[in-house]
């Protein structure tokens, strides 16, 4: 058997907060299977199964890594608006 393309999976980025693409429909033939929605988050990845999007299992320990790297961006972003809302003297940058 010859190695064919079937479709062109497409990659979603946003965060937890988000509706997902396709949903709440139960099928969107727009969206290929295997596609992926990344949520910057959480660093959580779903895959799309051609009815809805599924957590994909982290597949090494990078992943797990990248979570941690998410979250401690989220708390840095955190801290820093605290310290430019508390210092009148700095002006963020737009």
């Amino acid at each position: 058997m010859a190695v064919h393309l079937e479709s062109t999976i497409k990659r979603f980025i946003g965060t937890s907060g988000d509706v997902k693409p396709g949903v709440p429909a139960d099928r969107d033939e727009s969206i290929p299977a295997g596609s992926s929605f990344l949520e910057v988050d959480t660093g959580r990845i779903y895959r799309w199964d051609g009815l809805g999007w599924v957590v994909a299992a982290p597949l090494d320990e990078q992943t797990s890594w990248l979570a941690l790297i998410a979250q401690q961006l989220a708390v840095l972003q955190r801290q820093l608006a605290l310290a430019f809302d508390l210092d009148s003297d700095i002006v963020m940058p737009d």
